[in-house]
């Protein structure tokens, strides 16, 4: 492909309904990657509780990077110059320049911000720091933790992308490959044939590495082993809490088979993860496959398909919380009704959070028995939401449990038997070594909405 005055003519190995294939797949997944990324922008923006919190604004920089690129990935071949002769191409050197700028800066953000998400993972389940900008110190935890790390979770992946998108302006790297534009040599292989000089791109084989395939390979390395370091911390406490569990059951105390907080929230991780290696794993076989000049059409399709859909599985993770909760609470509603009522944050249709007591039972609502919803509570715009977190994790906690269960209990044995199990759920908070406050890990009706919602 050459671009003004002498031209080069390349004809790419695809036949023609190949090309028309390629040109248009991208079109249908970024659209709907758009639809998922601008829904956790406008979800994030229009709360101030979420736009204070570390973790939503990891995932409004990604999604807005998201965002970018899977416009660009939109535009596929209608960005190209018009004498390139790809299927659909109506553009000039000007817009594949400028649609190779924002695609690239974006497209090297999006994977380094998938790394500060996996970073902020592994530093809430493995150290326990708080998603809290307030600096309080609880546990052994500082709360504004994260305002010290943040700048640069942030930092990196917009200087890196964006960076590197300036720098290759005057480089003139930004050019028609494939069915897109970005880092490419006009005319192909100049930059490997001396015989052959390059009209723009020269050297783009050492940018492409340089610009992009190194940090790609670096965050693929980087969150396998956050992922592999959060999976140990998680069993180690597991096991911990499994000793304990049958500890409990020895004394009659039962068993509780709900996943722990730190085993959600790991899932919630690992997700993400998924999310991110499957966008880009089809671009990194396809740079080893021509590593060996070698090029294959279905992993190119492959490649079309997924890179623009990271967006669109981002917020299905995203919602994944609250859609779960939803089927809890509403579990005669049908799956259509659930999935309505998460994207419209529930409003019409959430249950309402009734006045809970200390261990989060419901009291009674609108002069009714004790743990009936009304249906007028359904439609309350503004829940009461009490933070059962907070209360199990004060010290004063138990003493009161204490108090009120010798209260209820009347009789020798039934007092001795209820001060056995507030000592054992003392012990149970003391499982992870931080005395008279009980880890997240081992609550397992905590309620993460605060945080992941």
């Amino acid at each position: 492909i050459g671009i003004g005055g002498k031209m080069v003519k390349w004809t790419p190995p695809l036949t023609q309904n190949q090309q028309i294939a390629i040109a248009i797949i991208p079109k249908i997944t970024a659209s709907l990657s758009i639809a998922g990324s601008m829904f956790i922008v406008q979800h994030v923006l229009r709360s101030k509780k979420r736009r204070g919190l570390c973790y939503h604004r990891i995932l409004l920089g990604l999604s807005s990077m998201d965002v970018i690129s899977s416009f660009k990935s939109f535009l596929s071949t209608w960005i190209l110059p018009k004498e390139t002769g790809a299927w659909g191409a109506v553009g000039s050197v000007a817009t594949c320049t400028a649609a190779g700028f924002f695609g690239h800066g974006a497209s090297i953000a999006s994977p380094l911000y998938n790394g500060s998400l996996a970073l902020f993972y592994l530093l809430t389940v493995k150290y326990g720091w708080k998603d809290d900008r307030s600096g309080a110190y609880s546990g052994g935890v500082h709360g504004g933790a994260f305002s010290r790390i943040e700048p640069w979770m942030h930092a990196i992946p917009l200087v890196f992308g964006w960076g590197t998108a300036i720098a290759g302006l005057p480089l003139r790297l930004y050019n028609p490959i494939g069915w897109t534009c970005w880092i490419a040599e006009v005319p192909r292989g100049c930059d490997r044939n001396p015989s052959v000089p390059c009209e723009r791109g020269d050297n783009s084989y050492i940018y492409r590495w340089a610009f992009f395939h190194a940090e790609l390979w670096f965050t693929f390395v980087a969150i396998l082993v956050m992922m592999i370091m959060m999976y140990q911390s998680v069993r180690k406490t597991e096991q911990r809490s499994s000793r304990y569990s049958n500890n409990s059951n020895n004394h009659g105390n039962g068993s509780n088979n709900t996943p722990s907080y730190s085993r959600r929230v790991s899932i919630q991780a690992l997700l993400y993860v998924c999310a991110y290696y499957l966008t880009w794993i089809f671009p990194a076989i396809t740079w080893i496959t021509q590593l060996f000049g070698k090029t294959y059409t279905p992993i190119l399709m492959l490649q079309a398909f997924f890179v623009p859909l990271q967006g669109f599985f981002n917020a299905f993770v995203y919602l994944r919380p609250r859609y779960l909760r939803y089927r809890r609470q509403m579990p005669d509603r049908s799956r259509l009704e659930i999935i309505l009522s998460t994207l419209s944050e529930g409003r019409r249709d959430r249950p309402a959070q009734c006045s809970r007591g200390p261990m989060g039972e419901c009291g009674k609502s609108n002069g009714g028995d004790r743990g009936h919803i009304n249906d007028s509570d359904f439609h309350s715009e503004h829940p009461v939401r009490t933070s059962f977190l907070k209360k199990l994790m004060s010290k004063h906690y138990f003493k009161g449990q204490k108090d009120k269960a010798a209260e209820k209990m009347p009789g020798e044995s039934q007092n001795d038997r209820a001060k056995e199990n507030m000592s054992n759920l003392e012990g149970q908070a003391k499982i992870d070594g931080s005395p008279g406050m009980m880890q997240p890990s081992q609550i397992d009706n905590a309620d993460e909405d605060d945080m992941f919602e």
